[in-house]
């Protein structure tokens, strides 16, 4: 029937459908096939700059939280800058260097911009993560003026070392918004 009581009654069937479907979680993708269900997995983003760290090495100066490394004084370096990218956070160290993390439990991956600081040097550098002694990740050298984005994953870790290694010349270099992203 097409009568407005028919369709009224029709349409209210839908959107109690829709409804029940909704609080039931059929339509968001929260179930499997054998009827288990999972949560949506919410990350948080841990800064390095903010963290307690531990500076293993470093070539000139203290290792500086969100500038580049400038010389001997603390707070002497300039904002970070790489690539023609600007980024408020990240560390800023001098060839040779290391500085050491220990990630809480649930972190997922480490995160950054790296690059050799263009304002001060020309030269190139290496960046290097080491996990527990084991080399987990390595950029290759890069040279001044470009930046490359890693991603590395660090579940289950429990002591990471960003190391950079310069190639012909100390540079000073920067891990930029540099970042653990974890489960919890």
């Amino acid at each position: 029937m097409t009568d407005p009581w028919g369709r009224r009654t029709l349409a209210g069937f839908g959107v109690a459908a829709v409804v029940f479907a909704a609080i039931t979680g059929v339509w968001t993708d929260n179930h499997h096939d054998d009827g288990s269900t999972r949560q949506p997995v919410r990350e948080q983003e841990d800064y390095v700059s903010d963290l307690p760290y531990t500076a293993l090495r470093n070539g000139s100066g203290p290792v500086e939280r969100n500038r580049t490394n400038g010389g001997e004084e603390p707070d002497d370096g300039e904002p970070i800058a790489l690539a023609g990218v600007a980024h408020e956070r990240g560390l800023g160290v001098h060839t040779p260097s290391a500085v050491r993390l220990h990630p809480r439990p649930g972190c997922l991956r480490l995160t950054a911009a790296v690059g050799v600081d263009p304002v001060h040097d020309t030269g190139s550098a290496e960046f290097r993560v080491e996990a527990d002694d084991t080399t987990v990740f390595t950029t290759g050298p890069i040279p001044a003026g470009e930046a490359r984005e890693i991603s590395v994953e660090i579940a289950g870790l429990e002591r990471l070392d960003l190391v950079v290694e310069d190639h012909g010349g100390a540079v000073a270099a920067v891990w930029a918004d540099a970042k653990l992203v974890c489960s919890q």
